[in-house]
């Protein structure tokens, strides 16, 4: 709660001070709620297609790609026309930069929205 809290902007709450907003019963009931089923099959149809058309995402002797520069580009796109094939797009991207780690310091390491990075300014 607090995490949200400071993420927005706004004061802290002292713990034990509040009560959370929905109480869930069990992390099932979130699984089918917190996800979208249309923008996954929409997400899924695409990298289907582009299989076809440029081989598999980890295939062999596949062409390197800028993805990050695709992610960004298509966000913009979005922003300009509200085409959300667009979103599509950048999931997919995110997807596939994930999968092939194009960045040379590719790694994972968990992060919360304490990070500097999720501040609002």
């Amino acid at each position: 709660m607090n995490a949200w809290r400071r993420m927005v902007g706004m004061s802290e709450v002292p713990e034990g001070n509040y009560t959370p907003i929905t109480i869930f019963k069990d992390v099932k009931e979130l699984e089918k709620t917190e996800w979208s089923l249309k923008f996954e099959k929409y997400m899924r149809r695409r990298l289907v297609m582009g299989a076809l058309r440029y081989g598999k995402i980890n295939g062999k002797g596949k062409p390197k790609y800028d993805y990050v520069d695709a992610i960004i580009r298509r966000a913009e796109l979005y922003r300009e026309t509200g085409n959300q094939e667009y979103l599509v797009d950048v999931a997919n991207c995110c997807l596939v930069e994930f999968e092939q780690a194009g960045h040379p310091k590719a790694h994972f390491s968990s992060i919360d929205d304490t990070t500097e990075h999720f501040q609002v300014k």
